[in-house]
C-alpha cells in the first residue's frame, strides 16, 4: 500500500497496524485482547478509570448510492392450478332437414360362368331281378312247299 496515502501499513511485532494519516490515528490489531493489553502497556484491569463519553459528532454528509447490483435468477415455476369444474351441458340443437334420395346407380355386369363340376361317382349296380315266368307256346308254323 502507499505509505503517503489515506491509509498504510506498516509491519511490526503486532499482528496488525494500520496507519490513517488523514483521520491523524492510527488502528492496532492482535490476535487477542491480552496480547493487544501487553503491547500497548495497559494493564488487565485498565490501568485506570474510563473516561466520560464525549458529546456525539455531527453526522457526515451522505455516500454516493452504489452501482446497482445484478439482476437475480429467475424464480421456479409456480405449480398448475385446479382443473375448473364442466359447464352444464347445452341444449340439444333442432334436427337437420332429411337429404334427397340418391340417383338408383346402373345395373351391375353379369357375372363369369362357375367352372364345371366334378363328375358325380357312379351307383352301385342294382340287384338282379327275379327270372320272369315262361311265355304261352307260339302257333304252329305253315307247312313248307315241294
Amino acid at each position: 500500500m502507499n505509505p503517503n496515502g489515506p491509509m498504510s501499513y506498516r509491519p511490526t511485532s503486532v499482528d496488525c497496524l494500520i496507519d490513517l494519516p488523514d483521520q491523524g490515528k492510527s488502528l492496532m490489531m492482535a490476535k487477542d485482547q491480552a496480547t493487544l493489553q501487553t503491547l500497548v502497556g495497559v494493564s488487565p484491569g485498565g490501568g485506570g478509570g474510563v473516561g466520560p463519553q464525549g458529546p456525539q459528532g455531527p453526522q457526515g454528509p451522505a455516500g454516493a448510492d452504489g452501482a446497482a447490483g445484478a439482476e437475480g435468477a429467475a424464480g421456479a415455476q409456480g405449480s398448475q392450478g385446479v382443473a375448473g369444474a364442466d359447464g352444464a351441458q347445452g341444449p340439444q340443437g333442432i334436427q337437420g332437414i332429411p337429404g334427397n334420395d340418391g340417383a338408383t346407380g346402373s345395373p351391375g355386369a353379369d357375372g363369369a360362368d362357375g367352372a364345371q363340376g366334378n363328375q358325380g361317382i357312379q351307383g352301385i349296380q342294382g340287384i338282379q331281378g327275379v327270372p320272369g315266368a315262361d311265355g304261352a307256346a307260339g302257333a304252329d308254323g305253315a307247312d313248307g312247299t315241294n
